[in-house]
């Protein structure tokens, strides 16, 4: 075995050749960490500045979190030190105990028995709360920027923004979930720093990292990206199948629902070899009494520390890669959530107007564009709703009937115009086609999105509830406190039912109907719009198809897509007697 200046270490005799072996050991372990470090420090800048953006805040900021995350680092690095040191001494305690085995003296085996004895003592506390405190650190880490991300996430819509923007966010709930998780614990490499640094050995890491990085960590990043996207989208679709499960069955979908699941399987030789090649070198000088046989053991030790060293930056290269690849898509998720949603094209102007007496909505020349698209879906549409009025959209599919209703609850901004709005969104209520129902109890089901359930008694519930004719799940699920997969268990006629129940329970000041509806039979239909007609305090808007719908409404707003004579949509309203009156008899 060579020292780094190329003598033979182990033909080196007493005291001079330990001496040795201690330097060329502590050298080793140096370089395996200055690898490390240094790949830290030549990794592509603009990666770096992405996390320090990201996750700054958590270590300069005036918060109950900085304190305590330095301290943690200023313990895992004394303890760094000591784990170094221990692991040298290890070695030589290792190797004065096969040396005795070799020469039969037994009382020096047992005393260097009791040596790596009591290192273990101190070893074993050592080690284990070396793991726990950067475990901590990394826990605390995560849930900061987690609860940063999320916050964010939530505010200001930015999670329905994010389906709308130009950058193509894909799977934020890996990004949150995961993402952060591997961005915070990959830091862990860089607790391993040991306390001396060799400017030579630092050179040397240096042009040979630099080299590997230069070469393959831009490309090994973007492959990366990519490979977090295609596992994100694989395992949404498994969820995707087990939410549709029962309507793939009756498709006898399964055949185009299989994935195909590759699996590697390595095996290397090479891992193998390393393991006897220090004895295969060692052996003809021991043989010819060059050196003890405790030396043996000490020289693989040192072999397989050479060997990590070297192999430092063929394994930490992938783990970079992949941390540059999450740290990208944290960042464009974080971008994207902070941007204005609508920075591209001309947007819808919103103005909140507290005196507006009994107006609550007016569009003034709105044109409607598809985000990202741009397409004009809805020309200069002019109309005003007032309290305890109603009006039903109508028009072929495709005309923006639903994009008009997003526009009025605020998702799409996209167009030209202006919104005057008398009220503010919280008075209002939505109620889609196939309603979001929460992982909950059924209680909160009908309280969503009303977190204070004090507000209104287990009657009240049930009143609600037996309006739309669905009381009897009360019972039926064991009161309102039970839990269920909502979504699955509830048709989507009692899920719609249920949507009902919120607005009759909630009375909002004004409701927007897409299709509510739709799944329910005429009568249901009619004994709901007929309670909501009688309430003088709601005003709503629907968008529907059924002929039924007219009677409910005071007028009519059909909407027509563009044709040969007239290129852009237009759009009339009619009385609700002009409308029954021009439909077919």
């Amino acid at each position: 075995m060579q020292s780094p200046n190329g003598s033979d270490v182990c033909t080196m005799a007493g005291h001079s050749r330990s001496i040795s072996c201690l330097a060329t050991y502590v050298a080793l372990l140096l370089h395996d960490s200055c690898a490390v470090h240094t790949m830290y420090i030549v990794m592509p800048w603009d990666t770096l500045r992405q996390a320090w953006q990201l996750s700054s805040g958590f270590w300069i900021s005036p918060s109950r979190h900085r304190q305590a995350a330095r301290l943690l680092v200023a313990a895992l690095v004394g303890m760094a030190i000591a784990s170094t040191l221990l692991q040298v001494h290890m070695s030589f305690v290792s190797k004065e105990m096969m040396t005795a085995m070799s020469e039969r003296d037994r009382d020096r085996f047992w005393s260097s028995v009791v040596s790596f004895l009591g290192v273990l003592v101190v070893a074993i506390p050592l080690f284990t709360a070396y793991r726990y405190l950067q475990d901590t650190l990394t826990i605390r880490w995560r849930l900061w920027l987690t609860n940063l991300l999320l916050r964010r996430y939530f505010a200001h819509r930015a999670f329905y923004r994010l389906r709308l923007s130009r950058k193509e966010i894909d799977n934020p709930d890996q990004r949150i979930a995961d993402d952060i998780a591997n961005l915070v614990g990959f830091a862990g490499v860089l607790y391993h720093i040991s306390p001396t640094m060799s400017a030579t050995l630092i050179v040397y890491a240096m042009s040979g990292t630099f080299v590997a990085l230069s070469v393959f960590a831009r490309h090994l990043a973007s492959l990366g990206s990519h490979r977090f996207k295609l596992e994100a989208d694989f395992r949404y679709s498994l969820v995707h199948v087990s939410e549709n499960a029962e309507s793939i069955a009756f498709y006898a979908g399964e055949r185009a629902e299989h994935g195909v699941c590759v699996g590697r399987l390595d095996k290397n030789a090479f891992r193998y070899v390393i393991l006897v090649l220090p004895c295969i070198v060692i052996a003809p000088i021991y043989f010819t009494g060059g050196v003890d046989f405790g030396v043996v053991s000490q020289a693989n030790l040192a072999f397989q520390t050479l060997m990590r060293s070297m192999g430092t930056i063929v394994e930490e290269l992938n783990n970079i890669s992949s941390y540059a690849a999450r740290t990208t898509r944290l960042c464009a998720m974080w971008t994207a959530i902070n941007e204005d949603d609508e920075h591209a094209g001309e947007c819808i102007a919103v103005e909140e107007q507290t005196h507006a007496g009994d107006r609550l909505i007016q569009l003034a020349d709105v044109t409607v564009c598809v985000p990202r698209a741009g397409t004009c879906l809805i020309d200069s549409l002019n109309f005003t709703i007032r309290k305890r009025q109603s009006l039903l959209v109508v028009g072929d599919s495709g005309v923006g009937k639903s994009s008009l209703l997003r526009v009025l609850a605020g998702l799409w901004r996209r167009g030209s115009g202006t919104i005057r709005l008398g009220i503010t969104m919280r008075e209002a209520m939505f109620l889609p086609q196939r309603p979001y129902l929460i992982l909950g109890t059924l209680r909160q089901q009908v309280l969503y999105p009303n977190a204070k359930s004090a507000e209104f008694s287990d009657q009240d519930i049930r009143s609600a509830m037996a309006v739309v004719r669905i009381e009897s799940l009360i019972d039926r699920f064991d009161g309102l406190d039970s839990k269920r997969d909502w979504q699955q268990v509830l048709s989507l006629g009692e899920q719609q039912r249920l949507a009902m129940a919120r607005l009759i329970l909630q009375r909002p000041t004004f409701a927007l109907l897409d299709e509510s509806s739709s799944a329910l039979d005429v009568a249901a239909q009619d004994r709901f719009y007929r309670w909501l007609v009688a309430q003088r305090d709601i005003a709503f808007i629907s968008v529907g198809h059924r002929p039924s719908l007219v009677a409910f409404h005071e007028r009519v707003l059909e909407l027509y897509g563009p044709t040969e004579a007239c290129p852009r949509p237009t759009w009339r309203i009619f009385s609700r007697q002009e409308y029954m009156s021009s439909m077919p008899k």
